[in-house]
């Protein structure tokens, strides 16, 4: 409880500050037995928000038709959102049907580039006939990563838009052909939607219920990059699954943002009336946190998209030996992104505290929405609805 004042202006409207600071989330508590008058008053806050006013020792009352109101608006939300989830559901199960029968087709229509000769790995390794079937994109992208020596003094690529052509006798003669890296299903064919719903499954076993989980679907506004300073022969990276090779989110990421966007509002303070909150939820120097942060899964095949950088001066940014001036030709660096695929987001408490899960989520979904996660946030990448 919080020490706060009340003010109960001549024209009935109503002023609540709780330790200077004003709080407008007021209007579904009943003031109307109070007279004009100034009041202190106790205040409990629920992220930051006044869920029990006590003035004199009385507890000010809830008006209960906006209460009842509330209740409504939410119950209906909670249909909608059950109600989607059930269309996507079905909208998953009937893609599935679709694309079973055609997805080995469709593989085979996938246009792969990777070629066990361009790898840079010793010759015996080279030569294993293993190599020439892999299927896992992680070892594809990173492990069997296509070295041209064509392309002047010779680099790695994963993605190239168009072929390299040069001059011989006055004619156009391609030297390095076009090509990419792409997934095929990341070799799982149909199985993404299967590896999250066990992941979630798992998640429940050890948490000891359903009850002790909260668990919603996100997906990018535009695109979404985690990992793009991982180390790679590509210069740029991008986070895979260790196991399964497609793009996920991981479990440090989100806990990252969502202690970030609550540092950035001040819930870590005293001050904020949530400080509580915020220790329960990441712990401090005394205790653990009580909330659990899983890996986010993808719900399907994630579509990789390339995209690039442009260093508009390498001569002064890589040597530092020439001025930054327009006769230096751009430099593109590409790197991957991941569009249109829908994510599961999870978080889990031991104790099963309904409200200390919805106040973490409710900081999650916030730092999705308005923050980002990921890399280049600042110009669109990582927002998610």
């Amino acid at each position: 409880m919080g020490n706060g004042k009340l003010k109960i202006k001549e024209n009935r409207k109503v002023e609540l500050k709780v330790n200077g600071k004003e709080q407008t989330n007021i209007k579904e508590f009943d003031f109307s037995a109070l007279a004009v008058n100034t009041y202190d008053c106790e205040v409990e806050l629920l992220a930051g928000k006044p869920i029990r006013i006590v003035v004199n020792g009385k507890e000010i009352p809830k008006n209960d038709n906006l209460v009842k109101q509330r209740e409504e608006q939410v119950q209906k939300r909670e249909q909608e959102t059950a109600a989607q989830k059930e269309r996507e559901k079905q909208e998953r199960e009937q893609h599935s049907k679709t694309t079973k029968n055609t997805s080995n087709q469709e593989n085979m229509n996938l246009a792969d580039s990777f070629n066990q000769a361009k790898m840079r790995v010793p010759q015996d390794v080279r030569s294993l006939t293993a190599l020439t079937s892999i299927d896992n994109f992680a070892l594809k992208l990173y492990k069997g990563a296509r070295y041209e020596a064509a392309d002047g003094d010779g680099k790695f690529h994963f993605f190239n838009p168009k072929p390299k052509t040069k001059k011989v006798n006055g004619q156009s003669v391609t030297v390095v052909d076009a090509f990419e890296i792409k997934h095929k299903n990341y070799g799982l064919g149909n199985k993404i939607g299967e590896i999250a719903e066990q992941h979630k499954k798992s998640a429940e076993l050890l948490l000891g219920s359903e009850e002790c989980l909260e668990v919603k679907n996100f997906k990018p506004d535009w695109r979404v990059i985690v990992g793009l300073g991982t180390d790679s022969v590509y210069e740029t990276g991008i986070t895979l699954h260790h196991i399964y090779g497609f793009p996920y989110i991981p479990a440090s990421a989100i806990k990252g943002i969502t202690n970030h966007y609550a540092q950035d509002r001040g819930f870590d303070r005293d001050e904020s009336g949530s400080k509580q909150w915020y220790e329960d939820i990441f712990g401090n120097t005394k205790h653990q946190g009580k909330i659990t942060f899983f890996d986010a899964m993808p719900l399907t095949a994630p579509q990789l998209k390339p995209d690039i950088m442009n260093v508009h001066y390498p001569d002064y940014y890589g040597t530092g030996t020439k001025p930054p001036t327009d006769t230096q030709s751009p430099r593109p660096i590409l790197f991957l992104t991941v569009e249109n695929t829908e994510f599961q987001f999870m978080i889990g408490c031991k104790e099963a505290d309904k409200i200390l899960l919805e106040t973490a989520f409710n900081w999650l979904e916030t730092a999705l929405k308005e923050k980002g996660i990921g890399a280049k946030t600042a110009v669109g990448y990582g927002y998610m609805q």
